[in-house]
């Protein structure tokens, strides 16, 4: 069996798929960090300090000189080759693109060792289609590898220029094809290639001392970023260039051409265990507004944790800003129990065009990709970012679910809508998600999830799918309450305590069961988890009930300037919604005033437009 390496080059933390065939580098690691499970290019015999102006080459060098390989490819941290036999739909550019790796990607590639050994076969060489550089007209009706480098942004044309004068003195058998390239409209670059070991390390001793020489030559005082990378950049041209002479001189050369992927997002779409003994997991969805509250719940659990637990908090993020993400890893500093990582999770849920309701968008959605997100746990918590921990989270973790796949608290609020007279909540639990005990319907704030009974039950992409097909009224908690009926642990309620700036006998829990209200009374006087539901977070709500147990923790938080500015109405940096006149609210107050016919009359008519009754408008 032929021993075939591609070298995937990664400068920062990158998601490489699971294959013997792919294997990533870290590149200008000289000086840094190392990246768990790479391959760095400063060991052996190296060249990896050049890596600011030889880009990806230096991998290639280190692959020349310290591995061996009947067959060397290589790929970039977010471009492939595809493996497909099949021709994919591409952009401009010729790229294949894609959203992330995934599943989908691997399958649609052809990313199996199997399929990809049957697509290299025998081939000598395997190099991305090339790209017409006339097709689009940027380059003039006469587009050719020489014309693009004129016109490109930040490419001094002498620099090429220099190469092909180098390339002539060093090798004049090639002066003929430099120039044949140099003048060609079709173009081969990325570095990106599978070669045969003899054609690679032919390549190599012919590229590497036209690099050195024109790195020499090169002046780099006041280059930009992209100008001080101008080695690399010469190099894309000078396969090309070695490539046509190859293709002239070597008549029985096998040649295979694969499409090029580019991939927008190469973070990694799952995560492990952070700690091996007592790990206890919990994930929080939070988006960039909410990432500052994000902070209050991981303070709260802070505050309340034990030494002898670890726990390994998991953010599902959605395009969280990068100085967000620091100052919530700043939160942990020096905590060895504690564990925070991202996933950016914006991709699961990015052109779903998934149902979004008044203050809840898509992001509640997040939540459904936990069992591919965490598909190395079998066990782990989900809070919404609207509440605070008021004691260790390892008890909730602790708790034992039996044969049922989650635990959660019975929705107080929900109780009492359907228990008012002609509630359009209880017909739509009754006749709409079809629950049997419509009483029991649970608050997916705070969720301990058995990810591996809901493994057998589902998938995540099955979830997301179900979520698209209707317009639920409480989006991806009506999912979870269909799929989860009859096989919830009811927890008690002080898990889960959902609290009002309202006069008691206006709470919605004033009217639900006796059994119910009244252990919500007990739950107040002493909160396990206290949820600010329905945007009633001290913030936005300073009179709601038990405000103080949040500024307790809120204190505590990196973002409490901030979380202070919005209580004061400032800007900080997200455009928060401003109090004005709401004229909606005045019709409806003035000409349909509560505990009226009119307003009865009113809602019932509301909502059997909007479907509530006995079925949901498609979207």
């Amino acid at each position: 069996m032929k021993n075939i390496k591609i070298l995937v080059s990664c400068h920062k933390e990158s998601y490489v798929p699971e294959n013997k065939l792919l294997i990533p580098i870290q590149v200008g690691a000289k000086g840094k960090r190392p990246i768990a499970g790479m391959l760095r290019d400063d060991e052996g015999e190296n060249i990896s300090e050049k890596n600011p102006r030889y880009c990806e080459m230096t991998a290639q060098y280190w692959a020349w000189k310290n591995l061996d390989a009947d067959y060397y490819g290589f790929f970039h941290y977010r471009r492939y080759l595809s493996f497909s036999e099949e021709k994919l739909e591409t952009d401009l550019y010729n790229n294949v693109m894609f959203d992330n790796i995934n599943q989908e990607f691997e399958d649609k590639i052809c990313l199996s060792e199997d399929k990809m050994r049957e697509f290299i076969g025998d081939n000598d060489i395997i190099v991305p289609f090339p790209m017409n550089l006339r097709k689009d007209g940027h380059y003039g009706h006469y587009g050719s590898v020489y014309n693009h480098y004129v016109e490109s942004p930040n490419h001094d044309i002498k620099d090429f220029e220099k190469s092909i004068e180098i390339i002539k003195r060093l090798y004049p058998e090639c002066g003929q094809y430099a120039d044949e390239y140099a003048n060609s409209a079709m173009s081969y670059f990325l570095n990106m290639y599978i070669m045969k070991k003899e054609i690679f390390y032919t390549y190599c001793e012919w590229v590497f001392p036209i690099l050195d020489e024109f790195d020499a030559w090169k002046n780099y005082t006041n280059c930009n970023n992209f100008e001080y990378r101008t080695p690399g950049l010469v190099a894309e041209r000078l396969f090309g260039i070695y490539f046509t002479y190859l293709k002239a001189t070597k008549k029985d050369l096998k040649v295979k051409e694969a499409q090029q992927c580019f991939i927008n997002d190469t973070s990694c779409p799952y995560v492990t265990p952070a700690f091996e003994k007592n790990n206890i997991p919990v994930c929080l969805a939070p988006d960039n507004n909410y990432s500052i509250f994000a902070s209050v719940v991981i303070q709260s659990i802070i505050s309340n944790s034990n030494a002898e637990n670890n726990y390994d908090l998991i953010i599902l993020g959605n395009k969280i800003e990068e100085r967000n993400k620091a100052n919530l890893l700043k939160i942990v500093e020096g905590l060895n129990n504690f564990s925070v990582r991202f996933i950016n999770a914006d991709r699961y849920i990015a052109s779903k065009n998934l149902y979004e309701k008044n203050h809840i968008n898509s992001t509640a959605y997040i939540r459904l990709g936990m069992l591919d997100f965490l598909k190395n746990y079998s066990k782990a918590i989900y809070l919404d970012c609207d509440l605070v921990v008021n004691t260790d989270i390892a008890e909730l973790f602790k708790i034992d679910l039996g044969n049922n796949m989650l635990g959660a608290v019975v929705d107080t609020v929900e109780a009492g809508w359907c228990r008012q007279k002609k509630s359009p909540q209880r017909e739509y639990n009754i006749n709409v998600l079809k629950l049997k005990k419509e009483f029991e319907y649970f608050n997916s704030g705070v969720l301990l999830m058995d990810l591996d009974k809901f493994r057998k039950e589902t998938t995540s992409s099955k979830l997301i799918s179900q979520a698209q097909e209707f317009k639920w009224m409480w989006q991806d908690q009506d999912i979870l309450n269909m799929l989860c009926e009859g096989k919830t642990l009811l927890l008690e309620q002080s898990w889960n305590v959902m609290v009002h700036d309202l006069k008691p006998v206006d709470m919605p829990e004033y009217n639900a069961p006796q059994t119910i209200y009244q252990a919500y009374l007990g739950a107040l006087k002493n909160p396990k988890i206290v949820h600010y539901a329905g945007r009633v977070i001290p913030t936005f709500a300073p009179n709601v009930d038990l405000a103080d147990v949040f500024w307790k923790y809120a204190r505590q938080s990196i973002f409490y300037e901030k979380i202070l500015c919005i209580l004061y109405g400032e800007s900080v940096g997200v455009q928060y919604r401003k109090k004005k006149f709401n004229f909606r609210a005045w019709i409806i107050k003035t000409f349909f005033p509560k505990n009226t016919k009119r307003r009865e009359f009113a809602k019932r008519i509301y909502y059997k437009l909007k479907g509530v009754k006995y079925s949901m408008h498609k979207k």
